[in-house]
């Protein structure tokens, strides 16, 4: 590659150029050198801005944001990759779209937003049966897959999995069919059938290693660690978290450190070698918290508002280009009428000259009174339109239903806001066998009351997932 990138240089082939960046950056990327990456996909966008083609523009924008969320830069990973699904969606690229909407979801997944996540893995799962997209589809059933995983229906999540692997044997996408098996694993030891689980893991760790995948190769040493370590086999388990953790911090990427250093420290637990285990569980919340911190979780938030809004405006100013035409379009023939009309009552001047003053104040009036109106309309669909989207945001830190009736099978919810958005919510959490839930009143009214209940939602489970309180 950069040989070809020296030969397009002396040619001055812009476009070589580019896409010799782009290679190579993904050569770094693949061999897990983030930053070198990083730096080559900036080059590559640099060069499609200056020769404006907007495709190959949305590719680096959705290369950058896969490595900044690889990093745990989150909100910028979610910047580039709303860059990248715009361009999409610009060009009616359906195909750019399902990806895009893809990786979107992994974001909210990452952040356990699972509700976001899986419209935005279900969307792109539309497109890309619709496309006849094997491998997308393949992917797309992985990804929803994991939702199930995370909300404990193990029949879906396992369904779906299957599905995904049955495709990817069929086209023989190697790496898909390691993820597979690697899903699968995860499945067969949350049902405790440790031997089918580790055979799974096995399948996959022998895939990664033939492609050189260092993620997926630390993602199955991982977990082959913590069944060994569910076995008893405590030296083996302590032997894959060592090459796991060595391969994690080679690539740099946030999750495999902190699920290397999940398995080493259950494994210094279990040796009762505490200094060790302090260590690593210090490294895993620091990549924990990386992750899903509160700057994170707001620019999220924020991301995806300005996003909606966009979008939004953006349609909202094409049918105001088109109201304008027509209503153009009308005030010429009404000047036509006016003019004919005129000439052909040239004969009554004085009565005529009355008659098109008095029209032109008519008119001027009416154009005043639909103007202040046009005005009124457009500032009170604005108000309506933050107004839904915050409630777009805060009812997707509401508890969904099927998750209280699993823990609360004879409940209902009782939920009247006094506005479309307000400072009430409800919350729930699962914690140590004991369920714990809330009915909360914040202060404020509307969009305030909202926002301030996004914070002590936050507050909430920070309170239960990291300083495990349990008492009220």
């Amino acid at each position: 590659f950069h040989k070809s990138l020296k030969i397009y240089e002396e040619t001055k082939n812009k476009k070589g150029i580019g896409d010799s960046y782009n290679n190579i950056g993904m050569v770094y990327d693949y061999h897990g050198d983030s930053k070198l990456a990083l730096k080559y996909y900036h080059k590559s966008l640099k060069v499609y801005k200056e020769i404006r083609n907007k495709k190959l523009m949305a590719g680096s924008y959705n290369n950058i944001g896969f490595i900044h969320k690889s990093m745990g830069d989150i909100a910028l990973a979610l910047e580039y990759y709303h860059k990248c699904l715009k361009i999409f969606e610009e060009l009616g690229d359906k195909r750019g779209m399902a990806t895009s909407y893809s990786n979107i979801g992994t974001i909210h997944y990452k952040q356990e937003n699972f509700i976001l996540a899986l419209a935005y893995y279900k969307k792109g799962l539309i497109i890309r049966e619709e496309l006849g997209d094997k491998k997308g589809v393949a992917q797309s059933l992985s990804n929803i897959g994991s939702i199930y995983k995370i909300q404990k229906e193990l029949l879906s999540a396992l369904e779906n999995f299957q599905k995904s692997l049955k495709i990817q044997e069929e086209i023989e996408d190697k790496q898909g069919m390691a993820t597979s098996f690697y899903n699968i694993a995860i499945i067969h030891q949350h049902k405790n059938e440790l031997s089918i689980a580790l055979g799974f893991y096995n399948k996959g760790l022998k895939i990664f290693e033939e492609i050189g995948d260092k993620q997926g190769i630390v993602n199955s040493l991982s977990g082959i660690g913590k069944v060994e370590l569910l076995q008893g086999a405590i030296k083996p388990a302590q032997e894959k978290g060592v090459r796991a953790l060595k391969y994690a911090k080679e690539i740099g990427f946030i999750d495999q450190i902190k699920y290397s250093a999940g398995l080493l420290y259950e494994v210094a637990q279990k040796q009762k070698n505490w200094q060790e285990a302090l260590v690593m569980r210090n490294l895993e919340i620091q990549m924990r918290d990386s992750i899903a911190s509160d700057e994170n979780m707001k620019a999220i938030a924020n991301q995806q508002a300005k996003y909606e809004y966009e979008k939004q405006k953006a349609l909202d100013d094409a049918e105001n280009e088109k109201l304008i035409v027509i209503e153009q379009e009308a005030k010429e023939k009404q000047q036509v009428i006016t003019y004919a009309t005129g000439t052909g009552l040239g004969l009554v001047g004085i009565f005529l000259f009355f008659v098109i003053n008095r029209l032109k104040v008519t008119r001027k009036q009416k154009g005043i009174i639909e103007k202040a109106h046009h005005s009124l309309e457009e500032k009170n669909k604005e108000i309506m339109d933050s107004i839904i989207y915050a409630k777009r945001i805060q009812s997707a830190i509401l508890p969904p239903q099927k998750v209280v009736k699993e823990y609360l099978p004879e409940s209902f919810i009782l939920y009247k806001p006094k506005d479309i958005v307000a400072g009430d919510f409800y919350w729930m959490e699962h914690k140590d066998g004991k369920v714990l839930f809330a009915a909360c009143d914040c202060t404020g009214h509307g969009v305030p009351g909202a926002m301030v209940s996004v914070v002590c939602n936050n507050g909430l489970n920070r309170s239960v997932r990291e300083h495990g309180l349990t008492d009220p």
